[in-house]
């Protein structure tokens, strides 16, 4: 309860669907002061009401994430108070955007704000027909206030070592608070399945895949609501989140976390997130956990240091560990995009093999088995991370892996 804030429940659908009213209702109040001789202005007024003009806006942004939407009203609505409260219009000219942005970069604005307002022009450009702004965006003036600086560090969250996904583990089948086990649980499901956590949190089916033993070897969630939505070979389809059952450690972790679901009572994906956040009396709730809740507590399970600003632990750590520890072990390109559920070239590829997951995953079971049996360290340098190994291991499954591989390669 240390990191789970006391705000109002709100399921996912409910909250998205608040996120997007914001979004519109701050678009419709910034376009009303622009000159109303711009085409989106004009259509917008030229509506009675403020449902149909606000539903103009829905259909311009056509399906967009909220924080898409709203990321580039946030910059465009600073720019355009700039220019109203100096007794000018909006759209503006080229001149006139080189000039805010030289004033924004005097008063330290930090160069991703630049390169915000420049995205945000884009965005009204392309997306909303504002022709006005093509000078401004392509621009090498506006562009050049708005670069980095060559000396610029990367700042990236760090993947989980071996050890901490170990404790996780631990926790898992060890603790006594129940919610922390079912949030150990959460974090290695986001590790295995290579997930972001909101895509996980958008989870509307859990599918508990058993072998013919009867043993829990993979667990699935299904999400409509992820980032690649919208390519080709996920258009208009379910995002299948799957991750093998055996981690880094011997014990099936996925047979566990889905018994202390159930013991907890919310396995049911229709009722419950897939990461309930607990309220004040330590019971579920249709909330789910955020980001920022999950970083926190995460943190607190690993011994994280947060005074410590070396170390750098977010959610998005539980995505780039599996992918970190493929790049470590020199796995092909296309796998690694395919456990990451990017797009790459192969895309038709995808859209006819019915179950395009089989390939990476047992690519990522002998990569996690290799760590399992310490043939395989992640966490060690470059000269140490093989202890017996040159390749991967060669049996009867995984020769089929290597004849896959060389075909990728030719």
């Amino acid at each position: 309860m240390d990191h789970v804030r006391d705000v109002p429940v709100m399921s996912w659908k409910d909250q998205r669907d608040a996120e997007w009213q914001v979004a519109v209702f701050r678009w419709h109040a910034m376009l009303s002061v622009w000159d109303p001789k711009v085409m989106v202005v004009g259509q917008m007024m030229a509506l009675d009401g403020f449902g149909a003009q606000a539903q103009l806006l829905v259909d311009m942004f056509c399906n967009r994430a909220p924080a898409t939407v709203m990321k580039p009203c946030r910059s465009m609505s600073r720019m355009t108070n700039y220019f109203i409260a100096r007794g000018r219009t909006c759209p503006c000219d080229e001149s006139q955007v080189y000039e805010f942005m030289c004033v924004e970069r005097s008063a330290g604005a930090p160069c991703s704000r630049l390169k915000g307002f420049i995205e945000a022009l884009t965005f009204c450009r392309h997306v909303l027909g504002v022709t006005e702004f093509d000078s401004a965006t392509t621009s090498r003036r506006c562009q050049g206030v708005a670069a980095l600086d060559v000396h610029h560090k990367m700042k990236q969250s760090e993947p989980l070592t071996v050890k901490q996904l170990t404790l996780l583990h631990r926790v898992l089948f060890e603790d006594d608070e129940i919610w922390n086990r079912v949030f150990a649980g959460m974090l290695l499901f986001c590790v295995y399945a290579r997930s972001r956590w909101s895509d996980a949190q958008h989870g509307e089916k859990l599918l508990e895949d058993v072998d013919s033993s009867g043993v829990c070897a993979y667990i699935e969630v299904s999400t409509g609501v992820h980032k690649t939505a919208k390519a080709l070979q996920l258009r208009h389809m379910y995002l299948p989140l799957v991750a093998p059952c055996e981690g880094v450690t011997t014990g099936n972790w996925g047979a566990e976390w889905c018994r202390v679901r159930k013991e907890l009572g919310i396995h049911n994906l229709s009722e419950f997130p897939l990461m309930p956040a607990p309220n004040a009396q330590r019971e579920a709730t249709v909330r789910p956990l955020s980001t920022s809740e999950a970083g926190s507590w995460m943190r607190d399970l690993l011994k994280v240091d947060n005074a410590d600003k070396s170390q750098r632990f977010s959610s998005h750590s539980l995505k780039a560990t599996c992918l970190s520890y493929a790049a470590k072990r020199g796995l092909p390109f296309e796998d690694r995009l395919s456990l990451g559920y990017h797009t790459h070239s192969l895309k038709m590829a995808l859209v006819y093999s019915r179950d395009g997951a089989s390939r990476p995953l047992r690519v990522l079971e002998t990569l996690l088995r290799e760590i399992r049996l310490k043939r395989f360290d992640p966490n060690d340098t470059r000269s140490g991370r093989l202890s017996q190994l040159q390749k991967l291991e060669v049996d009867d499954k995984s020769e089929v892996v290597g004849d896959v591989g060389n075909s990728f390669e030719t």
